[in-house]
C-alpha cells in the first residue's frame, strides 16, 4: 500500500502508526438486490416489479501497528479506536482522494505479534460498514440553470442536490431530461417570483423553501403544484461516452449545486 493510503475523518491512518497491508471493498461495485416473491408449487421465485435495492457496502482493513515500545503501541490503539469509534466517519483512499464514503466502525479487532504484554507490534483488522453505498466528491459542483437545457455531469451513482430558481419569473417550471432528451420528472410552481426571490428545491430533502430578499417565507411548499421531487440517476446519462441529463427552467435562471456520487 501507498504511504499515505487511507484517511479516515482528515486523517492520514499510516501516519497513526497503522500500516495497511491490504483493503477490500471500495473498488466494488454496489451489490444489487432484486425484489422476489416466493410463490406456492413454483420453483425459484419471481420479481416484484419493485425498485432495485443497493446494499450495504463493507470496507475492510487489514495491516499492522508498530509501537516504539508495549506502552506506545497501546497508546496508539487507543488512538485508533477512538477515531473509529467517532460515529459515522469519511472514508477516503489516497487514489482518489477528492471522494469520501460515510462509515461506521462495526469491527476493530487486535492480535498481537508475540507476548500481548511486551509487544511492539500488533495486527488490526477494522471493519468498516456503509450504510450508504455510494461516494461522494468531497467538492460540490454548480451548473448554471436557464430555458436552455444544462447538462449535468454525473458520476456513476444516483446524486442529489439543490436547485435555486432566481426571480424575477412567473410560475416556473424545472424539466429533468435523460441524456436522449425523454422527460424523466418536472417540477412546477405557481408563484410570482419577483426580481429579489428565491425558490430552493432541496431534492435530497424532499424540501421547498422561498426567499424574499434572503429571508425564508410562510408555507413555500403550497406554491409545488405539478410534478414531484426526483433524482439524478446515473442511468439517465451515458457515463462512457460523457453524455448528461439535462435540468431547464421555464423561464428565469437558476442553478444546481451537488455533489456527484460513484459506486
Amino acid at each position: 500500500m501507498p504511504t499515505p493510503s487511507i484517511y479516515l475523518n482528515n486523517q492520514d491512518v499510516e501516519q497513526l502508526g497503522f500500516r495497511i497491508e491490504s483493503l477490500a471493498g471500495p473498488w466494488d461495485a454496489v451489490e444489487l438486490a432484486d425484489p422476489t416473491l416466493t410463490l406456492v408449487d413454483r420453483l425459484g421465485a419471481v420479481l416484484t416489479g419493485a425498485p432495485v435495492a443497493g446494499q450495504p457496502r463493507t470496507i475492510e482493513l487489514a495491516g499492522v501497528v508498530r509501537g516504539s515500545s508495549n506502552a506506545d503501541l497501546l497508546t496508539r490503539l487507543d488512538v485508533l479506536k477512538a477515531i473509529f469509534g467517532a460515529g459515522l466517519v469519511s472514508v477516503r483512499r489516497v487514489d482518489q482522494a477528492a471522494r469520501a464514503w460515510t462509515a461506521r466502525r462495526t469491527r476493530f479487532t487486535v492480535s498481537f505479534a508475540g507476548p500481548a504484554f511486551i509487544a511492539r507490534d500488533a495486527d488490526l483488522k477494522v471493519t468498516l460498514q456503509c450504510y450508504d453505498p455510494v461516494a461522494y466528491d468531497t467538492a460540490t459542483t454548480t451548473v448554471a440553470l436557464s430555458n436552455v437545457a444544462a447538462a449535468v455531469p454525473l458520476g456513476t451513482g444516483t446524486s442529489t442536490g439543490i436547485i435555486r430558481i432566481f426571480g424575477a419569473v412567473v410560475d416556473p417550471v424545472v424539466t429533468y431530461r435523460d441524456y436522449l432528451g425523454v422527460v424523466r420528472a418536472t417540477l412546477g410552481f405557481t408563484r410570482n417570483l419577483g426580481a429579489t426571490g428565491t425558490i430552493e428545491i432541496d431534492l435530497a430533502l424532499t424540501k421547498i423553501t422561498r426567499l424574499l430578499a434572503g429571508v425564508p417565507q410562510a408555507n413555500p411548499a403550497a406554491d409545488l403544484t405539478s410534478g414531484d421531487f426526483f433524482r439524478l440517476k446515473a442511468t439517465d446519462g451515458d457515463f462512457p461516452n460523457a453524455s448528461w441529463p439535462t435540468l431547464t427552467l421555464s423561464g428565469g435562471t437558476g442553478e444546481i449545486v451537488y455533489t456527484r456520487g460513484w459506486e
